[in-house]
């Protein structure tokens, strides 16, 4: 079986009745993996967000919101020449994705400069009771002064009509996992700084939130449930 994405678990959690998860649980078993999972979870359905996420990212990197004025540009032309209402639609939802983050300084989330780090892909698989799921930052970063070892994470994540807070803590457990084996040795981990932002409302769970119990990880009982559809 291919290793699946919390997308994938979130997926699966829309399904209301057995019908459906069984039918779900059965293609994960079959499907291959597409490029577009294999290298941005954030994506979130393949290609159809991928213009807003990546502009979102490159603004965040840089810390310049003139990156997605540029882009919402850029996807007002695209939409304008487009001849597919579908793609027209596409390009009008990432627009107004974007539409919220014109102003947007990312590094003001944070109590300082952010100098990023390489993600390693070690630990970018993690075994759940006995399922292999993927945990796939987008950023990694350490916050401060030059030599600082305090650091933070984040991932942006999209979906048609955005995530519930449940979602989101799922993507958030998986991340304070992948940052506890891969950098909890070597840096101080400031866990209220490791982020997963839902692009189309803005909504944040932090990784502190699911540490402390504030949100409450539906993770491994969703991993135990689509495990019994397998």
């Amino acid at each position: 079986m291919k290793e699946i994405t919390v997308k994938n678990l979130v997926n699966f959690r829309s399904k209301k009745s057995d019908g459906p998860k069984t039918t779900f649980a059965q293609n994960l078993k079959k499907a291959p993996i597409s490029k577009e999972e294999e290298e941005t979870e954030e994506a979130s359905g393949g290609n159809y967000w991928v213009t807003s996420l990546s502009a979102l990212g490159n603004s965040f990197r840089d810390n310049r919101p003139q990156i997605v004025v540029d882009k919402v540009a850029d996807l007002e032309g695209r939409r304008n020449a487009a001849t597919s209402e579908k793609t027209k639609n596409m390009h009008l939802r990432n627009i107004e994705v974007l539409d919220g983050y014109k102003t947007t300084k990312f590094w003001s989330w944070f109590p300082g400069d952010l100098r990023f780090l390489t993600i390693s892909k070690e630990h970018r698989i993690l075994d759940v009771k006995g399922l292999k799921i993927k945990a796939l930052p987008k950023f990694v970063f350490e916050i401060g002064k030059k030599g600082s070892k305090q650091m933070g994470a984040i991932l942006f994540v999209a979906q048609k009509g955005g995530f519930t807070e449940a979602d989101l803590g799922m993507f958030a457990d998986m991340l304070q996992r992948y940052l506890q084996l891969q950098y909890n040795n070597t840096h101080d981990v400031l866990w209220n700084h490791c982020l997963v932002v839902d692009v189309h409302n803005n909504n944040r769970v932090s990784c502190a939130q699911i540490m402390s119990g504030e949100v409450v990880s539906i993770l491994e009982d969703t991993v135990e449930e689509l495990l019994k559809f397998l």
